[in-house]
This record gives C-alpha cells, structure tokens and sequence, in this order.
C-alpha cells in the first residue's frame, strides 16, 4: 500500500529566524540605517515624549511656588503592529522537473515535500514580501482597502498636524532643497544623523544639475549625494516630487521608528496541503508590522505632487442613484479612493474612479457627500450630490 502523502509543517526555527528577519527589515529604510525598529512587539509599543517650556529667570533670594517656572509635558507616540499575511498556493508537481534529485521515492510523486525545496520555495516569497514591505514602510496606508495594511512613514509625516510644511515656487532640485533648508530649524541642522529623504529619481536630477553647473565636470561621473554638507537618501520606493529633512538612525534617537513581531514558528510559516484529497499545497507567514514618527516638528516635507480629475465636477444623480466614473491623473497609481457615507461606493479602476450611489427608497431631504482621493499628503474631494426621494 502506498505511504499517505505527508509535507513538513513546521519549518526549523534557525531558518525561520533568518527568512523573518529579512522579510521585516529588507527595505532601503532599514538598511540604509534611517529607521529604529522594535522587534517582539506584540500589541503595542509606546514612545514616551517629553517636552519642558522655559525654566530661566532672575535669581530670588527665597523662591516660593509663586516662582515656580516651566511647565511639564509628557504623552507618548504609539506603534501598533498591524497583521499582514502571505499565502500562496502551488502544485509541487509543477516542480519536479526543477528538483529531481530531491524527488522522494514511491508511488506519489511529491509524497514529501524535500526541505532542500522548501528553503529555496520560502526564499523566492521573501524575495517578494521584501519588496512589497519596502513599498509599504514608507508609503502605507492604513485602512479597509486590499492594500491598506499599516501606515507607512511617509504617510505619519504629511498627517502629523506638527510637521513643517514647505512650498517652493521653482521646479530645480535645488530650489527645492534650499526652501526644505530654509525651514529647518537650526539646532536640528547639526545633528549628525540629520538627512534628506527623496525618490532616486529625483536624486538622478539633482545629480544631473549638479553636473551641468560645473564646467569641466565629468558628465559620465557621480556627484557626492549631498547638500549644505548633509547626506541625501536616494530611495527606489520613495515618490517623486517629495523632499523630507529629518533625523534618521538605527538608534533610539531616530524620528523614524518601526516595530514588528517575529511570532512562534508553527504561526508564523505554514506548509501544509490546501485539502486532504487535493494535490495543492499553501504557504501562509503572519507578521504584524507598524511604523510612526517621534516628532512632527522633526520633520520638514516639500511635497510637489499634484492630482487632478476629470471631470472635476459630478451631475447630480436621481433618486434611483446610478454610476459616474471619474479619471484620475496623478503621478503614482498608489493613490487611493475613499467615500464619505455608507451610501456611496468608491472603486478604483485602471486609473479611475467608479463612483456609484444607491437609490434612495424612502422619503427624506436630498443626500450630499463626498469621495476624496489621496495619495500620500495629497488629496482631492469630489461632491457627490443625490436628489431628495419623491413618490
């Protein structure tokens, strides 16, 4: 009688440990060291801060309280890791020809998974989640969407009501640096770990500036990557058009922090059969991931990026509702579509928006709301108007 087909469930702990640990901290943020990260953090983390307005004044023989001075205050940031999941599904079959000398023998082709064949399979999917993490790290958002896991950097920065703000009214590079610089404040500039943050493609233009300015310059070379004396992160997944000045480090003085959970191996990888009868199988990994920012006022952002729709404006729907769609032009596809009231439906679509609004089936006022688009600090609201119910 041929052996029930059987697959390795629970994977070593010393592998797991080092897939894990790629997968959380594979992302430029991480390993260019500008990002703190708090491991094992199962529920939630807190970041005390604490701040103390003026204590100085002229010298009293005999203080009282009535000369006390200064005021202490103290409250906390808060990371708290959000659950994200991998889960794949393969026929092992497909592999065989791939790793033959790994084939077991028997009846069943595949009976067991060999573990040389796991490792290079859990490889590849780490490969991946390290990619699309490194995207999430620092352009998350957190929400009901299919992709809205946990919030990633850059959206703490441009939502942090204390973060400056920066404008510029030339389109150089360099321009723009100067403006970020211009609103940095001073003790801030000194600091060792003070950066700029922006897209690689962005660093490309000012490198490209840079060179042109410069007679003699060598066109085929790199200029240094910084400015005012003070390094500048080009970074793949960062968008273009957005410059932030920040502190940035491995250590606990670093404004940008993450936090993530390396749960117990049989929770965290599963390789198991989809159904008992079937010939598929399944990977599934659990992490749980959060990132947040110490201080807004560390953090000075120039964000250029525009959005527009077409049309700006909407018809106003019937009582029976119906369905407009709305184009929109904005220079990443990560932006995302959010409706304001139950009533209204917001569905993104190969560079649009399709808006639908349900009918209205009992009597009352007409219905206002809105869908506001957004894309990182970025947003853009459409009115959705709706006549009153009539019988």
């Amino acid at each position: 009688m041929a052996q029930n087909p059987s697959i390795q469930t629970n994977y070593g702990g010393e592998f797991l440990n080092r897939l894990l640990t790629m997968v959380t901290t594979g992302n430029e943020l991480f390993e260019r060291g500008l990002i703190h990260m708090e491991q094992n953090v199962g529920d939630k983390y807190s970041i005390p801060r604490m701040t103390l307005s003026k204590i100085l004044q002229k010298r009293i023989e005999q203080p009282s309280s009535e000369n006390s001075k200064g005021t202490f205050k103290i409250d906390e940031r808060v990371l708290q890791p959000k659950d994200v999941m991998a889960y794949t599904e393969f026929n092992p079959r497909s592999f065989e020809k791939f790793w033959k000398p790994f084939q077991p023998s028997g009846e069943l082709v595949f009976a067991e998974l060999p573990a040389n064949v796991q490792e290079q399979m859990l490889l590849e999917i780490a490969k991946v989640a390290k990619n699309e993490l490194g995207f999430h790290f620092i352009n998350g958002v957190y929400g009901e969407g299919e992709d809205e896991f946990f919030d990633g950097i850059l959206t703490r920065i441009a939502t942090d009501s204390d973060t400056i703000k920066v404008t510029a009214n030339k389109d150089t590079m360099l321009d723009r640096l100067r403006a970020v610089w211009s609103k940095v404040p001073a003790a801030m500039r000194n600091n060792p770990n003070f950066c700029f943050l922006m897209s690689a493609g962005d660093l490309d233009r000012y490198d490209d500036e840079i060179t042109d300015s410069s007679k003699g310059k060598d066109p085929t070379g790199i200029n240094t990557p910084r400015f005012k004396g003070k390094r500048i992160e080009g970074l793949a997944d960062w968008p273009d058009d957005v410059i932030v000045a920040t502190i940035a480090s491995l250590d606990v003085d670093s404004n940008l922090w993450s936090a993530c959970n390396l749960v117990s191996d049989t929770t965290a990888i599963k390789v198991d059969r989809v159904t008992n009868a079937g010939e598929m199988f399944f990977f599934k990994m659990l992490m749980k991931i959060d990132t947040n920012i110490v201080w807004g006022r560390l953090a000075v952002m120039l964000d250029n990026r525009t959005i527009s729709l077409e049309p700006a404006t909407l018809s106003e729907f019937d009582k029976s509702g119906g369905t407009q769609t709305v184009t929109v032009t904005a220079p990443s596809d990560k932006w995302t579509a959010s409706a304001s009231a139950d009533w209204i439906t917001a569905t993104k679509e190969d560079g649009a928006v399709k808006i639908e609004v349900k009918a209205q089936e009992v009597s009352g006022q007409a219905r206002t709301g809105s869908v506001i688009i957004k894309l990182g600090g970025v947003t853009k609201s459409i009115e959705i108007k709706q006549a009153k119910y009539t019988a």
